[in-house]
């Protein structure tokens, strides 16, 4: 039903978010085929992919950045 609002859109290399009720493989591989990249919303009612989700957080180190504070 989301695809086809797409389908005329120039999406390469934006970014397309949507809530739980579109987060499917059909339109993430839809998404990536047209060059573009997806956030899409993860609730309770997919158990497995929360789980899959969180291991990818686990075991995170601190990140690279640097706090720069004007003077």
């Amino acid at each position: 039903m989301f695809i086809p609002l797409l389908d005329g859109i120039d999406i390469q290399g934006k970014d397309i978010t949507a809530d739980a009720l579109l987060t499917q493989r059909k339109l993430a591989a839809y998404v990536v085929s047209r060059e573009a990249h997806y956030h899409f919303t993860v609730k309770g009612n997919q158990p497995t992919l929360q789980a899959d989700i969180a291991l990818l957080f686990q075991n995170r180190q601190a990140s690279d950045q640097v706090v720069v504070s004007p003077p």
